[in-house]
Order: C-alpha cells, then sequence, then structure tokens
C-alpha cells in the first residue's frame, strides 16, 4: 500500500488542509518579534540581515526618501531587491515600522507557499501524499522559524514553488493554449525571483541538464539522443568549471568579459558567478556547507534519491515529471553552490 493508494473524501480533505494551515499559521505568528533560536544558522544573517536589508524601506516610510541624508551612500538593496524593498515601505505606511510588520510580510508568503504546494502535489499524487508532504514541510524546523523573519528567500520561495508548479502543470498538459498560460505565468514569478534575488539564475542553470531532455523527447528524438543531450551538457559544465576553476589565464578573461556592459548593463550584474573553487578546495568545502551538517540525514537521502530518479529518467522508467524536476534542481544545484566562491 502507499500513500497515493490512502482515500480520503473531499470534506475530510479540506478539514484537514485547513486544520494544518490554521496550526501553521499560529507557530510562525506567535511571539512573532522573538530572536531566531541561535542554531538556526551559523551565520551572523539572522541577526543583521533584517535590518540591513530593510533600512531603505524604513527611511522611506519614516522620512519620504530612501536615504535619511545626502551623504548617505549605502544602497540598502534598493536596486538588488526592489519588489522586496517596495513591498515593505507599503507595509511600514500602513501598519509603521516594526519587526512585527516586517515579518508579517513573511508569515503572508510561507502560507502562500505552502497553499501552492498542497494543490499542485494534490493534483499529482492525491490529497494524502499532499497532506503529508504540507504536513512535513509546515512542519518543519527550519522552514517554520526562517518563515518568521523577514528574510527574502521567504519571498523568494513563494515565487519558486509558483514556477516549479507552472513547469509541471505544462509538461503534464496537452492542451497548447494551457501550455502557454503556464509559461506566461512561469516567466512572470521568474521575473519576481529576479527583482527579490539575482541569484535565482543559478536554479535555471541547475535545471538545463533535465529541461535540456524534455525538449529532446518533444521533438521526439529517440533515447539515446535524449541521454547524449544530457551527458553533453553535463560534461560541458564539468569542463567549464576545470578550465576556469584551474587556469589564471582562463579566468581573467572570463572576469574581463563579464566586466563588460551590453546596452548599458553590466554582465556581472546578470551572471550569477563570478568565480570558482578548485577541485581540493570544492571536495573539502562541500560536507561544510551549512545546510549539510545543520540536516546530514535529509540532504544525504534527498541526494541519494535524486540521483536514483534521474537514473530512472534517462533511462525513460516510470517517474513523475515533479520528481525529476526536483531532482535536477537539487543535485545540480547543489554542485554548483559547493564549486562557487
Amino acid at each position: 500500500m502507499t500513500l497515493s493508494s490512502i482515500h480520503l473524501t473531499k470534506a475530510k480533505t479540506i478539514a484537514a488542509f485547513i486544520a494544518m494551515m490554521a496550526v501553521f499559521c499560529a507557530m510562525r505568528a506567535a511571539d512573532i518579534p522573538a530572536d531566531p533560536p541561535p542554531d538556526l544558522s551559523i551565520s551572523g544573517a539572522l541577526y543583521s540581515d533584517e535590518g540591513f536589508k530593510t533600512y531603505a524601506a524604513r527611511n522611506r516610510a519614516l522620512f519620504g526618501n530612501w536615504t535619511w541624508t545626502h551623504e548617505d551612500g549605502y544602497d540598502a538593496w534598493l536596486t538588488k531587491s526592489p519588489l522586496s524593498i517596495y513591498t515593505f515601505t507599503r507595509v511600514f505606511k500602513k501598519f509603521g515600522v516594526s519587526l512585527t510588520s516586517l515579518r508579517s510580510v513573511s508569515i503572508v508568503y510561507a502560507m502562500l507557499t505552502l497553499l501552492i504546494f498542497f494543490f499542485f502535489v494534490n493534483s499529482i499524487y492525491g490529497a494524502v501524499p499532499a497532506l503529508t508532504g504540507t504536513f512535513l514541510m509546515g512542519f518543519n524546523f527550519f522552514n517554520v522559524m526562517f518563515s518568521r523573519l523577514g528574510f527574502y528567500e521567504v519571498h523568494l520561495t513563494f515565487y519558486l514553488m509558483t514556477i516549479l508548479a507552472c513547469i509541471v502543470f505544462g509538461l503534464r498538459s496537452t492542451s497548447p493554449a494551457r501550455r502557454v498560460m503556464f509559461c506566461a505565468l512561469a516567466l512572470l514569478a521568474l521575473a519576481a525571483s529576479w527583482y527579490i534575488k539575482r541569484n535565482v539564475l543559478i536554479i535555471l542553470i541547475a535545471l538545463i541538464p533535465v529541461l535540456s531532455v524534455y525538449a529532446a523527447r518533444a521533438l521526439r528524438q529517440s533515447m539515446p539522443v535524449q541521454r547524449r543531450t544530457f551527458t553533453a551538457l553535463v560534461t560541458i559544465g564539468v569542463i567549464f568549471y576545470l578550465v576556469l576553476a584551474h587556469s589564471e589565464t582562463c579566468h581573467n578573461s572570463f572576469i574581463t568579459m563579464i566586466n563588460t556592459y551590453v546596452n548599458g548593463v553590466n554582465l556581472r550584474t546578470v551572471i550569477p558567478f563570478k568565480s570558482f573553487d578548485p577541485v581540493y578546495l570544492v571536495a573539502a568545502r562541500a560536507l561544510y556547507l551549512e545546510f549539510i551538517f545543520l540536516q546530514p540525514l535529509v540532504f544525504f537521502l534527498s541526494f541519494t534519491y535524486g540521483l536514483y530518479t534521474l537514473y530512472l529518467f534517462l533511462n525513460k522508467k516510470d517517474v513523475y515529471d515533479l520528481d525529476v524536476i526536483l531532482s535536477g534542481w537539487f543535485v545540480f544545484g547543489f554542485l554548483l553552490l559547493t564549486i562557487m566562491k
């Protein structure tokens, strides 16, 4: 018996979902101005970023200007993350400048993320897996605690979940009109993500190998061609990394290239990576990435399952699109984060 084979009536599903969402909201809203737990992260950002990255919004709400003096040259993420800054500004003007109003934005985004997660997982796997997944995600310690903080990443997660849902729905749809609609929604969510954190492009790069196989299938290419396409892209990525990480000449040429301007835009502000660690540092540093040693069991189980899913996918076994997209996102995204300085 699997979770998908267990049947729940619509009324029970709705009641269970509403009850869980009420509990999740209460967990995130309780004593919202409290400091985060010290073991949530090793980074000092827990105690600084909420101030640094809302400084411009606070000035605008209190003084009518993004800076409180002409001598203040601090950008405060106004040009890097304008969507979040303008959101905070409106909230501060309406409800006042406080940790409560700041973090309430994160709670709204977190609840919307859980809502989208439930509905699109329910449409693929059924009610019981959707409720189980939402329960695990909603009660996850790190998810709960970060949802209580005024970080841009909480906003970003909502739009990434929207992109993921649109990609999966688009792949499953047989209607050209619906595919265009989901593609448009995904692009809108991607644009919103870009105006929150530009390094969202790392995720798109991580998805290229998997999406290339879907493209080959759409063109009715044979299974060997699909595997060769996937292998070729991964190989090109590995060679690109090895050359830039170990050849000073190539690295300097790359830095010169991305420092150029195209239509008034510096490519350095668009490209999400600037340099890479050499192999000997990557091998030593990989296990010290924060999300690994804070959640080692979750990471190793997820990474193993991701590799297994990609193996099934490349051998055209029966596997859900959602599993494939998440596996490509997780496996190649982790590898990119590992090699980047």
